[in-house]
Parts: C-alpha cells; structure tokens; sequence
C-alpha cells in the first residue's frame, strides 16, 4: 500500500514478503522495492494463469483428449510438451484413460525455485471421483497429487518448463 497525507509529503510504502511464512505483515520499504514487489506479484499472477492453463489441458489429455496437447505450445516449453504428450501417447496406446473431474484445489508461490526458473508455484490437484480406466473396464480410481511447476522465460514470456509430482493423502 501507499500512505501520503498531503500534497508536499513523500508517501510511505509497504511491501508484504515475496513468501508470507512466517511473517505475512506488511514493512515500510522504498519506492524501488515496491515497484520490484509488484513487478514480481504481476509475473505471479501470469504463471497463476499458465498453470491453470496448463492444468486444464493436462486433465483433458488424462481423458483422452489428445487434440489438447497442441495448446501446450502456448504454456510450456517444446521440451515440456513431449514428455507430457509421451506419456499419454503411452496411456493411450495401453488403452488407459481418467474418467472423471480432475480439479484444480488450490495454487501456492514455491520457494525452492530452481536456478534456471523465473519462479515456481505448487498445486494440488483432486481426481479423488476420477476412476482410471484400461480398455472399458475400471482398474483403478485417481487421487491426490501434489504438483510443483517451474517457470521460465522464452521470448519474454513466462512457460512452464519443469513439472514435479506426488501423491498425496489430500489437499487439506
């Protein structure tokens, strides 16, 4: 935030931690720092935006919609869409396939930010009613991951080009 009382006094500016724990409370800073915070909370919001991106297009192909991986070009590295188009090339050749919804729950900033990455977010993601299906019968029901994406710049824009997971017991 930005305080001033008056029309000759400097304002005074906060800034809130780039990574909230364990202190989420606002500091005065200079102009230069908060400029560079809200710089870094608008390139948040961007990757907030591709991994949601990134995410839909994911649980489209989990369900056998590979048309979808051609979207991948606007949210993840050329690297990054082979392997994810690999592995459900893979599924789909094994006759696999998720039924079901495969949600979304919730997005944090990452700290452990690899040194090649802009930044990192972590989502879970519940596929919990999902059943995994192999060739028209159901042999298995989906779950809870944990997923960390890391970002980089290509052309100016900021695209997935890192994708770690894990199952988890839930997204609480």
């Amino acid at each position: 935030s930005v305080v001033a009382t008056g029309p000759d006094i400097e304002p005074t500016y906060e800034c809130t931690p780039e990574f909230p724990n364990p202190s989420p409370s606002p500091t005065t800073c200079s102009k230069d720092a908060y400029d560079r915070m809200k710089a870094r909370d608008t390139q948040y919001a961007e990757a907030e935006r591709i991994y949601r991106q990134f995410h839909d297009i994911d649980a489209r192909l989990a369900q056998g919609d590979m048309s979808a991986g051609d979207e991948l070009d606007h949210v993840a590295t050329a690297e990054t869409k082979d392997q994810v188009l690999r592995v459900y090339r893979k599924d789909r050749s094994d006759g696999i396939s998720l039924q079901g919804e495969s949600k979304l729950i919730w997005i944090n900033r990452f700290r452990d930010v690899k040194p090649t990455s802009l930044l990192a977010l972590e989502g879970c993601i519940d596929s919990s009613g999902a059943k995994i299906i192999r060739q028209d019968r159901e042999i298995g029901s989906g779950g809870y991951l944990r997923e960390v994406v890391d970002l980089k710049l290509v052309s100016g824009k900021p695209v997935i080009w890192h994708v770690r997971s894990a199952l988890q017991d839930s997204c609480g």
